[in-house]
């Protein structure tokens, strides 16, 4: 992590690394620029750096935690649009354009589509397009395959739902044709769920490297190689909701949103499944009731 000295994203990192024992390194402006030269490092910059981070190739992930669910008896049914569903003393139903499914109870964790099933909570919800890129790497591709995965703070205003004004990226692993991955938040318009799925334009591919690539990463060329955008499901705050539906003790409320819910799916799966199963968890979970999200 890289961030200006006194940046409040630095400062909360290094507290919980100290408060959770995760080994890492506080590194100077002078150490990183010495170590990881594919940064332009200024001299207020500050870097964190945690030897044993990484990164999860979330397709490989998806696919072994479905294969481990249906390996313990879970009933996947792929492919189908949840449509509508309800609640009462008998249980919960759920009809798709495929068929309808009875059941004592409900986990409603739905991503961008969470503001369709609970329209009465969708004002705690904004879902927002993101976008990617892959830079072409012009100088040092051998150090830029074994650099680490960065976040970098720039040290703008970071509030409602913007947790951080800066961008991050990751090691060259499409080999050295394949550019590096480089992306940022964007917050500014809110979008539907079911829109396409348009690439970055001309004008945002500029706008992304004079911004973010052009002053911090110069071994990177400036015409990207390939852009895709995704989707955010964000809360003010970031926060996930991790809680009962308002009016029916039997459906669950899930949203581990704002783009970092994945990296935490397996923690977040457990307490889930506890919850539904023995009507408690492990984790304290009131930190992601659905009123911390309140407007």
């Amino acid at each position: 992590m890289l961030a200006p000295a006194g940046s409040e994203f630095l400062t909360r990192t290094r507290a919980s690394a100290t408060q959770y024992r995760v080994p890492h390194e506080d590194v100077s402006a002078a150490e990183l620029a010495e170590r990881f030269p594919m940064f332009a490092i200024g001299a207020d910059t500050e870097g964190y750096y945690e030897p044993g981070a990484g990164y999860v190739r979330p397709e490989a992930a998806v696919r072994a935690q479905l294969e481990l669910a249906r390996r313990h008896g879970a009933r996947l049914r792929l492919g189908e649009t949840a449509e509508r569903w309800a609640a009462g003393p008998a249980g919960v139903r759920v009809e798709t354009d495929a068929g309808a499914y009875v059941a004592d109870r409900l986990v409603l964790c739905a991503g961008p589509w969470i503001g369709d099933l609970f329209p009465e909570g969708r004002d705690r919800f904004a879902v927002h397009r993101q976008l990617m890129y892959w830079f072409p790497i012009r100088e040092g591709y051998e150090r830029v395959r074994e650099m680490p995965v960065f976040v970098w703070d720039l040290g703008g205003k970071a509030d409602g739902f913007v947790h951080l004004d800066g961008f991050y990226g990751f090691p060259a692993v499409d080999g050295p044709g394949g550019g590096m991955k480089v992306a940022t938040e964007s917050y500014e318009r809110t979008t539907t769920p079911d829109g396409r799925r348009d690439p970055a334009t001309p004008e945002e591919a500029e706008a992304m490297y004079w911004r973010c690539v052009g002053p911090h990463l110069p071994w990177l060329g400036p015409n990207p190689i390939r852009s895709v955008s995704c989707l955010y499901t964000n809360t003010r705050g970031s926060r996930f909701v991790i809680d009962r539906h308002p009016d029916h003790e039997s459906v669950l409320l899930v949203s581990a949103c704002s783009g970092h819910g994945f990296k935490h799916s397996a923690a977040i799966g457990e307490a889930v499944a506890q919850l539904v199963t023995a009507g408690e968890s492990d984790l304290d979970l009131s930190p992601f009731a659905l009123e911390a999200t309140r407007p």
